[in-house]
């Protein structure tokens, strides 16, 4: 199966090629951004669960970088840790941009709020990692912009 985040070529840009070599590849994507993402076969909405390689899912929408962005939240009620796929939400120690046609400051620190609320145990496993090689949810609270004041990120963002 693919996880994918957002539209963005970078993201989905190979789901074509993969879907045409593997006829039966599931190629998952949020609902709000599936009619601009190639060959998605299964749209998935906010809290909706899902099962994906055997192991148990639940999709965050988290527009901000595109209005569509979503995340996958892999829980840990099957032995694993708990991890959240988070696309272009947010990076270790940063965010994606949110300074293009699709995106909205406002939307991204809502989502950061929503990530806030998973287990702070919680692995971040980003789409670009440009900060480290790993983090999790309280680590992004206390030193990157899950940590940001609704002021702050304004000032910053505005």
């Amino acid at each position: 199966a693919v996880l994918t985040p957002h539209y963005h070529a970078d993201h989905c840009g190979g789901n074509a090629d993969l879907a045409a070599q593997t006829p039966s590849l599931e190629i998952i994507a949020g609902a709000g951004d599936a009619d601009r993402t190639p060959c998605v076969t299964k749209r998935v909405g906010d809290g909706e669960a899902f099962v994906c390689a055997g192991l148990a899912f639940a999709a965050l929408e988290t527009p901000g970088h595109t209005r569509g962005s979503v995340c996958f939240l892999l829980d840990a009620r099957d032995g694993q840790a708990p991890a959240v796929f988070t696309g272009d939400t947010l990076f270790i120690g940063s965010c994606g941009r949110i300074d293009l046609p699709d995106s909205s400051p406002k939307d991204m620190f809502r989502s950061f709020g929503k990530l806030r609320c998973c287990n702070p145990s919680c692995l971040v496993l980003p789409g670009h990692n440009y900060g480290g090689p790993k983090s999790t949810i309280a680590q992004e609270t206390r030193n990157g912009c899950l940590g940001m004041s609704a002021s702050d990120w304004s000032r910053m963002h505005g």
